[in-house]
């Protein structure tokens, strides 16, 4: 089939927690972070929480108590319970304020990465997935340019 890709925006993780989680003020520490609840985002077709992966090439481990398909249905699940969750920074932040969620920095640097807008070869001359893109792109760049005059 062949895909193309082109670059949207990029991103980073953050934890997140509802107001009032009794773990909230201890998620700084290391130890403290890896020992909470967390939520694990296993979508389909994969085995483990990309996060996962990466914090054990880093060697560590957090305690895992549930596993779910999204990052929306973690951000749901976190906002109900006293749970956490590592979710991407940009999807956090829009929705925190309606969820009342907390947003922290976690104790170790997730660093950032590039989303990307995908779209199938046989595609790209169609006019109305050129239009697609170019007002998908275009969103990316806003975002871009809100995230550089923050």
């Amino acid at each position: 089939m062949g895909l193309e890709r082109e670059a949207l925006f990029a991103d980073t993780e953050i934890t997140v927690a509802r107001h009032g989680n009794p773990f909230v003020p201890q998620l700084e520490n290391l130890k403290s972070f890896l020992n909470a609840p967390h939520v694990a985002v296993v979508g389909s077709g994969i085995a483990e929480d990309p996060v996962d992966r990466w914090l054990r090439e880093e060697g560590y481990a957090k305690r895992i108590v549930l596993r779910i398909a999204s990052y929306w249905q973690a951000i749901q699940a976190v906002a109900v319970l006293n749970l956490v969750a590592f979710v991407p920074k940009r999807l956090a932040e829009s929705i925190a304020p309606a969820l009342s969620l907390a947003l922290l920095r976690p104790p170790i640097d997730p660093g950032t990465y590039q989303e990307y807008v995908f779209y199938p070869r046989r595609a790209a001359e169609d006019l109305a997935s050129i239009w697609l893109r170019k007002v998908t792109l275009e969103i990316g760049a806003q975002l871009r340019q809100r995230r550089a005059a923050a």
